[in-house]
Formats: structure tokens, C-alpha cells, sequence
């Protein structure tokens, strides 16, 4: 006999998807999915989220050099805004930023810049919705300061 209140094994725990070579484009019945970039980018990545769904959340990590490329990841529409903050730390230790925007800033591309000394191992952003907006935090350590534009 099952037990009441229990949460069954594989519910509770999080998809996670190796991001390969290619482009993607995330449909909303991937919810909840983790994200790891697994290969060197030497071209830009783009990742481009659903619309906006109430109760919507992915997180991406960077588990590869961005050396050569850029992590792009837009809107499905260029009127579904990002809002919400990144900590930047520069490569060396020292400089630290914190990049932001707000719902009057109409921003739908984040940009992780992988120029020079691109974004390192651990850098990561999670993005959930409300149904109207895209909510983002994250911390990246790299050379280049990530753009939200």
C-alpha cells in the first residue's frame, strides 16, 4: 500500500540536459529543466526561453570554456522582459559588478560573454516567471561583464 503525503522518487528530483552543439529552443513542458553548457563554445549559443508561464523555471550552468562564444539566451517575443540581477566578478578576483533591469527597461537577451577570458566553470543563471515576466539572478565570473539588454 502506497503511503499518503509521500512524493514519488523520480518527482522529486531535477531534469538536467547536456547542452550540446547546437542552438535550442526550450518549449514550456521542459520546466524545471537544468541546463549545463558541456562543450567549449569557439561561436556564439543561443538559447531561446517559451513564453512567459506562470510558475516557469530553468537554470543554466557553465561547465565549458567561453572562450571563442557568447551564451545568448532571449525571450520568445522581444515583449517578454527580463528582470532581476546578476553578480559579475571579473576573473581576477578583485572587481565586482552586479548587472541589472528592471520591467521599465525592456530587456529580452541576456548576453554571456565568452571574449578573451570568457565566463568560467560555475558561473550560473536561473530564470523562473510569473507569466508576464522573466526573473533572473545568477552569479558569472569572467573578464567580460554579462549585458541585459
Amino acid at each position: 500500500m502506497a503511503k499518503v503525503g509521500r512524493a514519488a522518487f523520480n518527482s522529486s528530483r531535477m531534469r538536467f540536459e547536456a547542452l550540446g552543439d547546437a542552438n535550442k529552443t526550450i518549449t514550456s513542458a521542459e520546466t524545471g529543466e537544468v541546463y549545463a553548457l558541456t562543450v567549449d563554445l569557439t561561436t556564439n549559443r543561443t538559447i531561446t526561453l517559451p513564453a512567459p508561464q506562470n510558475g516557469a523555471y530553468f537554470k543554466f550552468m557553465i561547465m565549458a570554456d567561453l572562450d571563442g562564444g557568447n551564451l545568448i539566451i532571449q525571450s520568445a517575443s522581444t515583449a517578454d522582459y527580463m528582470i532581476g540581477g546578476i553578480a559579475h566578478q571579473d576573473s581576477d578576483g578583485t572587481t565586482v559588478n552586479f548587472v541589472q533591469s528592471n520591467a521599465g527597461a525592456a530587456a529580452d537577451v541576456m548576453t554571456i560573454k565568452g571574449d578573451d577570458d570568457g565566463a568560467q566553470f560555475g558561473s550560473w543563471v536561473e530564470l523562473v516567471s510569473d507569466g508576464t515576466y522573466w526573473y533572473y539572478t545568477g552569479v558569472v565570473h569572467s573578464d567580460q561583464i554579462p549585458t541585459v539588454a
